[in-house]
């Protein structure tokens, strides 16, 4: 079980890193090769765990020790542990740094979809670091497959319910002149992403209470819209 526990360990903090980078406007960033460069150490890590019992270099000493009616597992951890640790908890800071920059958004939902990935990734971490430290009451029992579950759920919440993927902050904005230009902002999904203040105006309309959703529900004629040009597409 300590050894299928870190599948999940060596994947959801790489996952998040991702889905923060992505949802934070840097998607630009990503691609196949550096998706696959994340994945590396975790690899290596996962290597060394299912091979520990030749080197014991992932973890120097296991042993059960009695916490009453159960027994759990005391474990003395070896280098390749820390070189994992800090790199997961590198990206994790990096994602922490990333999200609040992105958490001063105005638009509520942006706010929330934040609030969320923060919310994921402060349970998983803070869970992990709790139990490396034997700061537990049961020093010895590891929480983090519980953390890792409750942060899933609340992934699948946002993914699901709060579009967490579909629609993102625009880290730039295409240039238009807010108080002269009628623009409508989408993605290629046909989700508003924004709308400038002159547009706003002109549509007695609130940006809170329509972002996210699809233009034609939002807008009524948007294909007039769309051929007189006034509507931007993002590709995403």
């Amino acid at each position: 079980w300590s050894q299928l526990q870190y599948l999940g360990i060596a994947t959801v903090p790489i996952t998040l890193f991702i889905l923060t980078l992505y949802f934070s406007g840097y998607r630009n960033c990503l691609n196949i090769k550096i998706n696959s460069l994340l994945a590396i150490v975790p690899i290596i890590a996962l290597a060394f765990i299912f091979s520990n019992g030749t080197h014991h270099l992932f973890w120097k000493e296991t042993s059960l020790v009695s916490a009453g009616k159960y027994f759990l597992m005391e474990i003395k951890y070896g280098i390749v542990f820390y070189i994992f640790a800090g790199y997961i908890y590198s990206l994790i800071i990096i994602s922490f740094v990333v999200l609040i920059k992105t958490l001063i958004q105005k638009i509520k939902l942006f706010r929330l979809q934040s609030i969320i990935l923060i919310s994921a990734l402060s349970i998983t971490s803070l869970s992990n670091i709790l139990y490396v430290l034997r700061l537990l009451p049961f020093k010895n029992f590891d929480i983090t497959p519980i953390a890792l579950t409750i942060s899933s759920v609340l992934l699948t919440y946002g993914i699901v319910y709060l579009k967490i993927g579909n629609i993102i902050p625009l880290k730039q904005m295409p240039k238009i002149d807010d108080k002269k230009d009628f623009s409508v902002i989408i993605n290629n999904q046909n989700m508003l992403l924004s709308i400038s203040p002159l547009g706003l105006k002109i549509l007695n309309m609130d940006l809170q209470s329509i972002i996210g959703k699809d233009i034609k529900e939002a807008i009524p004629g948007a294909k007039k819209f769309i051929e007189m040009e006034f509507i931007s597409r993002l590709n995403y």
